[in-house]
């Protein structure tokens, strides 16, 4: 359809495009275009926007709008750039993420080797430090996707030979039934 045509929207039916009402009053729901949940009366003259659904009886409206043009293309465009900026940000947090997680796995490693060797200590003493690291510093990693979440992950991994998922890491280097991330 072209902008100047004249279209009816039946009841029960989404307007298809952005338009002016010419003939005939209903009530439309219009929650898609402005969230609004209650009813909305339109008359002569009213505007309609795309994906606005028919509550009452038929209408007919004035297209002023092409596909592209309509206030519904405008949102989902709108939609499309804040998710695309969104997701260069979320993939620097998982960069940091990934530089802090190996960070504090080298301090955790340094630490057991530490008590281990410099102090003397037995293995498992050395391990309880070196795993209350962990324990103390990986909370805060911001959700990373650099490794798995849970030791039933770890475990089932080791088992099933699965590497974890990242932006560039290998999915798997055998048979795996579970996706731990």
């Amino acid at each position: 359809m072209q902008p100047g045509q004249i279209a009816l929207v039946a009841a029960g039916a989404r307007a298809p495009l952005d338009g002016d009402v010419t003939n005939g009053t209903s009530q439309v729901d219009a929650s898609l275009a402005t969230g609004e949940t209650l009813p909305k009366p339109i008359e002569l003259g009213s505007k309609v926007f795309a994906g606005t659904l028919t509550i009452g009886v038929p209408f007919y409206f004035k297209v002023t709008a092409t596909v592209e043009d309509t206030l519904l293309a405008e949102i989902v465009r709108l939609m499309e750039a804040v998710e695309q900026g969104r997701a260069k940000y979320v993939q620097l947090a998982d960069r940091f993420a990934c530089a802090y997680e190996l960070v504090v796995h080298i301090l955790a490693l340094a630490i057991f080797l530490g008590w281990l060797v410099v102090a003397g200590q037995g293995l498992q003493p050395s391990l309880m430090v070196a795993i209350s690291i962990f324990d103390y510093y990986l909370p805060l990693r911001f959700g990373s996707r650099c490794t798995h979440r849970s030791g039933n992950c770890r475990r089932r991994a080791s088992t099933e030979r699965y590497i974890a998922k990242g932006s560039r890491w290998p999915r798997a280097i055998g048979p795996s039934r579970y996706d731990c991330i």
